[in-house]
C-alpha cells in the first residue's frame, strides 16, 4: 500500500487531491492517503485543525518539517493555488516581459519558489518523492470541467462561483456559502467525478495545470491503463 502524505492549503483542497489520486489509481482501497497539513480533526475529518492557507504551505518548506513528513510517508503532495501568487511572501509573479505566463510556466515557477525554501541541497535528494499539485488559479477550477462542456471549462478565475451554479442548477449544496465559509462534504461529492481514471485523463485535457499534476505522477509511476 502506498502512503501520500498531504500538505495543502486547506482541508477541502486535500479532499479534491484524494479523490484525484483514487481515479488515478482506480483504486481507493491500495492508497493510505494522510493529511499533512493542515492535519484533521481525529472526529471529523473535514475539519482542520490548527492554521491553513498558502503561508502554511510555505512554511513547511521553510522550516523543513517537509523532511520529517517525508520520513512517514513514501510521497507528498503539496497543493497550492496561484490566484495570490503576487503577494508578498508568496513572491510569484505572473506576468513577465508584458506578457502573461502560460499556466505550465506559472506552475515551474511555483516549484521553483518552493524548492529555494527549502534549499536545494534538501530538495534536489526527495525531488521524486515531491509531488506538485499547483492550480491556476485555484483548485476550483479543476471541477469544472466535470460540470461544463463549453468553455467555461477551461476557467482559471471565478471557478468557485462558476462550480457553485452548476450545482445549484442540479440541486446540489454549493462548496461554500455565501460568507465563504466551504463545505467538506460537498468538495468530497465533486471530487466523485474523478474517481474512474478514464474520466479523469479526459476532463484533465481542458486544465493546464490539472494536466501537469496528472503528469507529475506519469513521471513517478507506470501510467495504468484506464479502466472501463
Amino acid at each position: 500500500m502506498t502512503t501520500f502524505g498531504i500538505i495543502a492549503e486547506g482541508v477541502t483542497d486535500q479532499i479534491v487531491i484524494e479523490g484525484l489520486l483514487a481515479g488515478y489509481f482506480d483504486d481507493a482501497e491500495e492508497l493510505d492517503v494522510r493529511y499533512v497539513q493542515p492535519p484533521y480533526d481525529d472526529t471529523d475529518r473535514g475539519r482542520a485543525v490548527g492554521n491553513a492557507g498558502w503561508g502554511m504551505v510555505f512554511k513547511q518548506f521553510e522550516t523543513r518539517a517537509v523532511l520529517e513528513a517525508l520520513q512517514f510517508n513514501e510521497y507528498l503532495i503539496v497543493q497550492v493555488d496561484t490566484d495570490v501568487s503576487e503577494q508578498v511572501g508568496f513572491d510569484v509573479p505572473r506576468r513577465e516581459g508584458g506578457r502573461e505566463l502560460t499556466p505550465e510556466e506559472l506552475v515551474a515557477r511555483v516549484i521553483a519558489r518552493l524548492r529555494a525554501l527549502l534549499g536545494a541541497d534538501a530538495f534536489d535528494p526527495h525531488e521524486r518523492r515531491l509531488i506538485f499539485a499547483v492550480a491556476v488559479h485555484q483548485i476550483e477550477c479543476w471541477l469544472l470541467p466535470l460540470y461544463y462542456s463549453d468553455n467555461k471549462r477551461k476557467k482559471t478565475t471565478g471557478c468557485l462561483d462558476a462550480v457553485n451554479h452548476a450545482r445549484k442548477l442540479k440541486n446540489e449544496r454549493p462548496l461554500a456559502t455565501a460568507d465563504g465559509s466551504k463545505n467538506a462534504p460537498s468538495y468530497r461529492d465533486a471530487a466523485r467525478g474523478f474517481l474512474k481514471r478514464k474520466a479523469l485523463l479526459a476532463v484533465c485535457q481542458h486544465n493546464p495545470s490539472l494536466a501537469a499534476f496528472v503528469k507529475a505522477l506519469d513521471q513517478r509511476f507506470a501510467a495504468p491503463a484506464p479502466t472501463e
